[in-house]
């Protein structure tokens, strides 16, 4: 029978009452729970009320006590209020117990139902029994009552009443007499009706409100369980504060992390990290970690990953914290809510990048990047210092390299770097550049200060380097030249104190040479090779050869590289690095690139579509903003696509301090081009570059591939670019692939292309076409597979 009634509850429920369909049973459970509350809420209002009305009628009637039908009506209407004020202090005992929910509500239902007939059966009683003047207020009764079940609580248990007093309503009416009264019987039935739909309106309004309410509520407790779990599970730990910026509701992890009890920290959140603050490692000068984090926090803001140094159990340790203000009604601050972490292990590692990212892993001198940087700042002071820019060069050092191998050499490069610092001041920026080459900037008051310096490197230098059981000598080169009296642009001093070092070198070596114009036949001689330069492009003498490039792992031909060459009139065949460098301190670099990029595009379009042709882009091209569109236009009239034309930067392109050229290669790399860095792991190249720009391929040095065979450190550099490349989704190629043996190390290695004499060396465009253009039925040229 229960089951009965409780199938006919839930599907007047559902389909009546507009429960939703498709809520889970614990949100259904949850709302029949807060029906009941509801009800017994009402229930304690209704009662008291209910029994001083059937007092009050019961007192105007006394008179007619004697009369069976009134009695028995006034007994079941004060039974029923009885039973429903007991029924109601039960489910508040029972739900505290976690008794059935459906049995106090299907009760309540049946009660308030049988009070309604003992109502109905009392008014029929009094109308039978009342006068004319008494008729009319009886009449109204019913009325009365229906309107009482507008307030009685969620719909089932309002029309478990109005049911039956709107039946008692027409039976009033019909013991009176004016039950077919056309008046009477309207109002009656109007009047019902009425109240039947506003019950449920009003009841669906409920349903939504306690619906919504239960969501939140089971919401809030998934969200508390989540939170459980993360403080148990993560390393993280929450935060949070109250409007004076005191902790409260610590966890214990927080307690955990901080190693305190849990009462103890309920302190102000600022006084707690002052307490563990922890000095960055930035200086004396350096900015308070806490100053950010307090001006957030001073003006109500939000903040994101902070980094805030604290010292925990005599620990140093860095924490990353978040937070988020928290405001109440009317805007009012009540305080702020976040999480922190531990980030100790990624800042230390974040430091160690950064410190690779500016010094010679080898020495641990700084690199190239930022003794540019260096050099760019002292050129900036103009006149008010005088600064010596020394251009080192260690002697014979091939020689150790090739005769004791490589480990020796490094250990020779590793004490030359410390003995450079002992025989500098502190404030010296001292630098490997790359190989055995060295630079060194040191303050100066006059030109005699800076032989003094080199004197004082060359007596250090040539005294004899103990590795090991072996004692090695190599003396050094040094050619210097003085800011401002030498230059006042960075590339100037520095080719100066190259220049001055050339002339160092060719004056027997372990000397030091001043930079001296009138002197510098080298210099005179570079600048009438610039004089004819102007003139080779003018004249044709400039021409284009192109490299193959083939897959180390199937020998096919993948791609070609332009190569410029310059057939002087009196010199000879030149090759790039006897020219480039002067085309680019001519101004004719442009000329040169846009020749080369529009002799390989007229070759790209006559080759097949999946063979590319790589071209080098100068840096001084790169500072020019209007090269994409015209390396567009170049490309367009030829019908190439971007995609065919690769675009390799030269290393000189690390010494820009400016982000043009690195915009310009954005701009590039966005119209379809692929970009290539050239001869990665000597010069400029480093992991900062990497790191803020992407490439599609790095092209190893010549310099790596030529000793594979016997160096064991070429061997561990070329694995760790190819991993680095893996990692970065960077294609890796090799230069100056001599040999099956190397092209087949190389792609035991995982380096996807090779180029190099073993391949082909460079030819010329007819050439490429007759070699490598495939014709009907043919294959694209390759070498043997590599197993």
């Amino acid at each position: 029978m229960e089951r009965l009634i409780r199938g006919v509850f839930r599907h007047l429920q559902r389909r009546m009452l507009f429960v939703p369909e498709g809520i889970s049973r614990d949100l259904a459970e949850r709302i029949e729970v807060t029906q009941v509350d509801d009800w017994l809420r009402t229930t304690m209002g209704t009662v008291p009320v209910g029994m001083i009305i059937a007092l009050v009628l019961y007192a105007a009637y006394w008179t007619h006590r004697g009369d069976p039908l009134l009695q028995a009506g006034f007994a079941a209407v004060f039974s029923g209020y009885a039973t429903l004020f007991w029924l109601a202090c039960r489910w508040r005992r029972q739900r505290r117990e976690g008794s059935n929910v459906f049995g106090s509500m299907h009760r309540l239902l049946i009660m308030r139902f049988l009070l309604g007939i003992a109502w109905s059966v009392t008014l029929v009683a009094l109308m039978r029994l009342s006068g004319t003047v008494e008729r009319a207020m009886v009449a109204s009764l019913p009325s009365g009552f229906m309107s009482t079940a507008l307030f009685g609580g969620p719909a089932l248990y309002a029309l478990s009443f109005w049911v039956p007093m709107t039946i008692g309503g027409y039976a009033v009416l019909y013991a009176s007499g004016t039950l077919f009264t056309a008046a009477p019987l309207a109002c009656l039935s109007f009047y019902a009706l009425l109240t039947f739909g506003v019950i449920l309106t009003f009841d669906r309004k409920v349903l939504e409100r306690n619906l919504a309410m239960a969501r939140l509520e089971q919401h809030a407790e998934t969200i508390g369980i989540l939170l459980r779990d993360f403080e148990e599970s993560a390393s993280d730990w929450l935060w949070e504060t109250d409007g004076a910026l005191v902790l409260r509701h610590i966890s214990e992890r927080f307690a955990e992390v901080m190693r305190s009890d849990m009462r103890a920290l309920e302190i102000g959140f600022l006084d707690l990290l002052r307490a563990h603050q922890a000095p960055d490692g930035g200086g004396p000068t350096a900015i308070d970690p806490l100053c950010a984090l307090e001006e957030a926090i001073e003006r109500r803001r939000p903040f994101r990953e902070q980094i805030v140094p604290v010292c925990i159990g005599g620990e140093r340790r860095w924490w990353a914290l978040t937070g988020k203000p928290l405001f109440g009604e009317g805007g009012r601050f009540t305080g702020y809510r976040g999480v922190g972490s531990d980030v100790t292990s990624a800042y230390a590692t974040r430091q160690q990048l950064a410190h690779l990212a500016r010094h010679d892993p080898l020495t641990g001198l700084f690199n190239r990047n930022e003794f540019s940087a260096a050099l760019a700042t002292c050129v900036g002071n103009g006149t008010r210092n005088r600064t010596a820019l020394f251009c080192l060069d260690l002697d014979e050092f091939k020689a150790i390299n090739d005769g004791h191998g490589h480990d020796v050499g490094d250990a020779v490069l590793r004490i030359v770097a410390q003995r450079l610092r002992s025989a500098l001041r502190p404030e010296a920026v001292v630098a490997r550049l790359g190989g055995d080459e060295f630079a060194v900037l040191a303050d100066i008051e006059r030109e005699p200060d800076a032989v003094a310096i080199a004197e004082r490197i060359l007596e250090t230098l040539a005294r004899p380097f103990a590795v090991g059981e072996l004692r090695l000598r190599t003396g050094i080169s040094i050619g210097i030249a003085i800011v401002p009296d030498h230059g006042r642009e960075s590339e100037t001093i520095y080719r100066n104190a190259d220049l001055a070092l050339y002339r160092a070198k060719a004056a027997g070596r372990g000397t030091w040479r001043l930079y001296d114009g009138q002197e510098d036949t080298a210099l005179l001689d570079r600048r009438l090779i610039a004089g004819d330069l102007r003139q080779a492009v003018q004249n044709g003498e400039i021409f284009v050869v192109y490299q193959p490039v083939h897959d180390l792992r199937t020998g096919d031909l993948v791609a070609l590289e332009a190569l410029v060459r310059w057939c002087h009139p009196t010199r000879g065949l030149m090759m790039p690095a006897a020219f480039v460098p002067l085309a680019e301190q001519g101004g004719m670099i442009d000329t040169i690139g846009m020749f080369v990029l529009a002799s390989a595009a007229d070759l790209a379009r006559n080759l097949p579509p999946q063979i590319t042709v790589a071209v080098n882009l100068s840096p001084i091209q790169l500072r020019d903003e209007s090269l994409p569109e015209r390396v567009r236009e170049i490309l367009a009239r030829r019908d190439v696509a971007p995609a065919r034309i690769e675009l390799e930067i030269t290393e000189s392109v690390m010494l820009e301090s400016g982000g043009k050229p690195f915009e310009v290669l954005r701009r590039l790399r966005a119209g379809g081009h692929q970009l290539a860095i050239d001869d990665f792991g000597v010069g400029y190249s480093s992991l900062a570059v990497l790191r803020s720009f992407t490439f599609d391929r790095l092209k190893i040095d010549r310099s790596f591939v030529c000793h594979l065979d016997e160096s064991g450190s070429d061997l561990a550099i070329l694995r760790a670019v190819v991993a680095l490349g893996g990692a970065l989704g960077i294609s890796v190629s090799a230069e100056g692939v001599a040999s099956a043996a190397q092209a087949r190390r190389l792609a035991e290695l995982g380096c996807a292309w090779g180029q190099g004499y073993y391949f082909s060396e460079p030819i010329s465009a007819e050439q490429v076409m007759q070699r490598f253009t495939p014709r009907a039925g043919a294959t694209l040229p390759h070498v043997e597979p590599i197993a």
